[in-house]
């Protein structure tokens, strides 16, 4: 063996493609080194140090959309062999779908998800070391987190039948302890790798924290059809372009270059006492909706859960006036961009309405018909932040997670008609006490160089 090939065979990890584009000038300074230092071979520093970044150059760009796209295609067979699919076929296969197919899809679905996430991160500038450490703990996190859903899945079935406890479903708490710990351990990975320069030695504890608080999350969502295929969906979008190349970025047409006028002038806060009158009637009609969602049913004839769903129809039509807030508060931008995401917001509300009023207490129902209220809700939020100044690769990543929280916290909606009138309080008093002067803004300057009238 040449020295060449043994300095090549530790280059071996690395893809084919960095190979050939740096491989030889490489292996040239590795030589060097080796030459002057009286070896013949590799070090085992080096080796070690070409296994760790090699295998973590593999987490490109490929991989990242790559994953992402199996995880989505993975839920989606999920929700197809649970739910779709057997309606329209008979038994064995409708058992054979329910039981095996559709939870194997569902359950491992999370595990290409978060190697899609880990990826993403490497080609962001994640240190090649904390993504393989991220790597390993995130799958001890997902793989144990689908087979604890499945044990307690079949611990439900075997106490509901009588039969005695298989070894399998009492295994759930052991695997579902696996995986809070490699939650936890994953989330001191990553946060420590992103904050050490800023948190000065508490960076491991606040990971352990951070990988606490999300493992419930993950238990409660990931194992869900529903959540899951959004889960996968958003980060399809953000591999997609949160690994672009830097150079595909482009400055969004309707920015201000810096050191110019952000606008010419920011006028006396306009229609100000139609927000205050308009936040003023959502405030009353929000009050006494939710008087009578609490006590309604003493004096009208309904009980306590019809005066609760009536009180939150009406409460979702009061927030309708402060919704039309929304488009007095922003004066700047074209009419279809003030106006339109008020009207999907107050379509939101009107459905709010419908599901409370028309409702049967149909639970399962319910959930489903606040998803579809949800929708306008998550559209006018990924609306407002495209029309937004920010950059163009920063809107899509906002309007994805705007869109996924709004969809995953649908059932949310309940309870807006109850902070409503606080909300309605804020807005009122900000009108008020909004600055009344007119002021020249300019973008790059501080506040204390702009030039008041």
């Amino acid at each position: 063996m040449t020295d060449d090939e043994r300095f090549r065979r530790v280059l071996r990890w690395y893809p084919a493609s960095w190979r050939r584009a740096n491989g030889d000038v490489v292996v040239g300074t590795m030589r060097e080194v080796a030459e002057a230092d009286g070896r013949d071979r590799p070090s085992r520093a080096e080796t070690h140090a070409a296994r760790i970044n090699g295998l973590a150059h593999r987490l490109d760009r490929r991989v990242a959309v790559g994953s992402a796209v199996i995880a989505v295609v993975l839920s989606i067979v999920g929700i197809a062999a649970t739910i779709f699919v057997p309606a329209v076929i008979g038994a064995p296969i409708d058992s054979v779908l329910r039981s095996v197919i559709g939870p194997a899809a569902i359950f491992s679905a999370p595990t290409f998800l978060v190697v899609s996430a880990i990826a993403t991160l490497r080609v962001r500038g994640l240190r090649a070391s904390a993504a393989l450490w991220a790597l390993v703990c995130a799958a001890l996190a997902t793989v144990p987190l689908g087979l604890a859903a499945a044990a307690w899945s079949v611990a439900f079935d075997e106490a509901d039948a009588g039969l005695p406890r298989s070894m399998f479903g009492a295994a759930w708490m052991l695997f579902a302890a696996i995986s809070a710990l490699a939650c936890a351990a994953t989330g001191a990975v990553l946060v420590t790798a992103a904050l050490a320069p800023r948190l000065r030695g508490w960076e491991p504890i606040v990971g352990i924290a951070a990988g606490v608080v999300a493992w419930p999350i993950l238990v409660t969502t990931m194992p869900s059809p529903g959540t899951a295929t959004l889960a996968a969906i958003a980060m399809l979008v953000l591999a997609v372009t949160g690994t672009r190349p830097r150079g595909d970025v482009t400055q969004p047409a309707d920015a201000e270059p810096m050191g110019r006028a952000a606008a010419s002038d920011v006028r006396r806060f306009p229609h100000r006492w139609w927000i205050v009158a308009l936040a003023g009637v959502s405030f009353v009609l929000g009050i006494a909706a939710i008087v009578f969602a609490l006590a309604g049913s003493q004096w009208a004839e309904l009980d306590a859960t019809q005066a609760m769903r009536v009180g939150i129809g009406a409460g979702a039509l009061a927030t309708i006036p402060l919704i039309g807030c929304l488009g007095l508060v922003r004066p700047r931008h074209r009419p279809l961009d003030r106006w339109g995401p008020v009207v999907l917001l107050a379509s939101a509300a009107i459905g709010v309405a419908i599901v409370n009023l028309t409702s049967d207490g149909d639970g399962d129902a319910t959930v489903w018909q606040l998803l579809l209220c949800a929708l306008p809700v998550a559209g006018a939020a990924v609306w407002m932040i495209l029309a937004s100044r920010w950059r163009g690769d920063v809107r899509v990543i906002l309007a994805v997670g705007a869109a996924l929280t709004t969809l995953v916290l649908s059932s949310g909606l309940q309870a807006v008609p109850f902070v409503m009138p606080l909300v309605a309080v804020v807005v009122a008093i900000t009108a008020l006490l909004r600055p009344r002067r007119r002021v020249q803004a300019f973008a790059g300057l501080p506040p204390r160089a702009s030039i008041t009238e």
